[in-house]
């Protein structure tokens, strides 16, 4: 269950969050490894109509409750670089094709209601006219275009009916190279929208279903597999869900950056470890919005629980349980869960 007993924080105020670990699995958990703690807002990967999420933490597996759609990143010249939320997946979606491809998955099958966003940082020398976020082949998806040759670039959304009529929303507001846009486009059986930066920049009404394509793989950062229509820069925190969010609750949300680290070594199945971190409260949270606390650990893992943040200066905690694995250096599986301490 869920406390509803908070405790409020206002900007300036240190805030002790106690982290405890507990091995609940039947086997002794033999591992030692360095863990750093952030704390942000994003996409909420629990959330039982994330279809897809691709946070690109060294890898390209997706993030959702369900983690049927792990990607494949096919690149001559892609890394992971530090994004706008941990780490960030920087390609060259023009010239070297570089792109991730997703299988399909019956859940692609999207029909009533849909939001596609992403953290964007197109490359400052960029000037294609067309670059995909986000495409499933024939059905929908979200894209960047600007003139040809571009300096500028308007957030598109677009998909099919079940008639094979298609309907799209372009915005007349347009973003820059250079800088970190977070792009989010939604429909919702009643009205498309287009969002930047959190901020609504287009709507048009429509009144259909989204039509299937079935066996249609999904593409991240281009057309398809040998496309120049794609991005030419950093993705990040790229998600999928099958139903249209309100303006609050898409993923703009400040990334509030590294609070702490600890060493988590060996737990006998049973034990718990306690990680104390203090976090002063920033002053650029302003309003009701879920944060995250990431714990990156080494090699290409990682495991999110929640906190939850109200507006304007002050904060409640909501303790919680998440359920998490941790892998081995022998790949044996060993069951946590997560607690946040509301103190």
């Amino acid at each position: 269950s869920i406390s509803t007993d908070y405790d409020t924080y206002s900007v300036g105020d240190t805030v002790n969050i106690d982290v405890v670990i507990k091995n609940t699995g039947t086997d002794d958990a033999d591992f030692s490894i360095p863990v750093d703690f952030y704390l942000s807002s994003v996409a909420n990967e629990s959330d039982t109509r994330c279809v897809g999420m691709w946070l690109f933490e060294d890898n390209v597996l997706d993030a959702s409750i369900g983690g049927d759609l792990d990607g494949t990143l096919y690149t001559s010249s892609g890394s992971y670089q530090t994004g706008k939320i941990g780490k960030a997946l920087s390609i060259d979606g023009q010239g070297d094709r570089d792109y991730v491809e997703v299988e399909y998955f019956p859940t692609l099958n999207i029909t009533d209601g849909i939001t596609i966003e992403a953290w964007v940082k197109l490359d400052g020398s960029t000037t294609g006219w067309w670059q995909t976020i986000l495409y499933q082949t024939d059905n929908f998806y979200l894209a960047l275009e600007g003139p040809d040759p571009a300096s500028y670039w308007s957030p598109k959304l677009w998909f099919k009916d079940e008639s094979g009529v298609a309907h799209s929303l372009t915005a007349t507001d347009t973003i820059t190279a250079g800088e970190w846009h977070h792009i989010a486009g939604t429909y919702n059986r009643s009205a498309m929208k287009l969002y930047i930066d959190g901020s609504q920049v287009a709507t048009s009404n429509e009144d259909t279903y989204i039509g299937v394509s079935r066996w249609r793989d999904l593409y991240i950062g281009s057309w398809n597999s040998n496309s120049s229509y794609g991005v030419e820069g950093i993705l990040d925190e790229v998600a999928l869900y099958a139903y249209a969010k309100d303006a609050d609750e898409l993923g703009y949300y400040w990334p509030l950056g590294k609070i702490g680290s600890a060493a988590i070594s060996s737990l006998n199945t049973g034990d718990t470890v306690t990680v104390s971190i203090d976090w002063v409260v920033p002053d650029v949270i302003e309003k009701d919005k879920p944060l995250t606390v990431s714990a990156k650990v080494d090699p290409e893992k990682y495991f999110r629980f929640h906190l939850w943040g109200f507006p304007t200066a002050c904060f409640n905690f909501e303790p919680q349980w998440v359920s998490i694995v941790e892998t081995d250096e022998d790949d044996n599986d060993t069951s946590c869960d997560v607690y946040i301490d509301n103190n």
